[in-house]
């Protein structure tokens, strides 16, 4: 009796021990399985963001980790302080000067004028699907470089003008553009297309950004309604220009201790009368 008891006790050991066995196989060919699996599958591509997608900036100023504002688009660069960039899927690049093109063009000079430095640009949508315009780039009649769009089919005149030292142009829909020219300091605008118009996106402030000093002794207030001093600056102190408030004189000052306060700026508008250098009235 004891001896069956020993044998049976036996067999139930070794069929234990077989599917144990058997389990870790089928769980390593599982995962060997899962493994290849994993190899085998090929990954999905990443999904690259259109134009219209891509992040957009008002400001031309390059940012504070050193990348260059719409650093997807290709670029122009007519001297070291003026430049275009633009979408290349929907841009024909001329980037010749006026005197240098074929005289039936359209922008060829017919006479003497001050057009005769005008550098034709690019011919560009503006938005996916709309029109062409023509880009051509003028130094002005006094130094207020602008650039001018000309629609496609009708060169007579300009359709839009903005007065500017860089363009930006990510057929997008959008227009960005900077520069200190016929405006007060480096004011940075978007403008929409719409309806066949170039439409300016109100902004609260506008961003300035000019470390300076002041040219003479001037008074900051606590708002910009300007009922009460808070500061009063001599000449030559050290201030950062922050903020315009859009369509006024009213800037937003920074101390060279740190304290804020509103400057109206009043007639100090001039080159030559400015009450912070740098900050005056530029073209006509």
């Amino acid at each position: 009796m004891k001896r069956i008891l020993f044998y049976l006790f036996a067999g139930v050991l070794v069929l234990s021990s077989c599917n144990s066995a058997g389990k870790t196989d089928q769980n390593r060919t599982g995962n060997a399985e899962s493994e290849v699996a994993a190899i085998s599958e090929p990954k999905k591509p990443a999904v690259q963001a259109s134009a219209d997608e891509k992040p957009e900036t008002s400001s031309a100023a390059s940012s504070s980790d050193g990348q260059e504002p719409f650093d997807y688009l290709e670029k122009i660069r007519v001297d070291d302080d003026i430049l275009l960039k633009y979408n290349p899927s929907s841009t024909e690049v001329y980037n010749t000067k006026v005197t240098e093109l074929p005289q039936n063009d359209p922008f060829y000079p017919q006479e003497e004028g001050p057009g005769l430095g005008n550098i034709k640009l690019v011919k560009t949508q503006i938005k996916p699907g709309g029109n062409y315009y023509y880009v051509v780039f003028s130094w002005g009649p006094s130094a207020d470089p602008a650039f001018m769009f000309y629609e496609e089919g009708n060169t007579d005149r300009a359709a839009f003008y903005l007065s500017g030292m860089r363009l930006f142009i990510p057929g997008n829909g959008n227009v960005y553009v900077d520069g200190h020219t016929n405006n007060m300091f480096d004011t940075r605008r978007k403008l929409k297309l719409v309806n066949g118009s170039l439409n300016e996106i109100k902004q609260p402030f506008y961003y300035v950004g000019l470390k300076s000093h002041t040219v003479k002794p001037v008074k900051l207030y606590q708002s910009d309604n300007l009922n009460k001093v808070i500061a009063s600056l001599p000449a030559d102190y050290s201030v950062e220009v922050l903020i315009n408030k859009p369509e006024t004189d009213l800037y937003l000052i920074k101390t060279d201790f740190g304290m804020t306060g509103w400057l109206k700026l009043g007639e100090n508008a001039f080159y030559g009368n400015e009450a912070i250098k740098g900050l005056y009235y530029a073209g006509d």
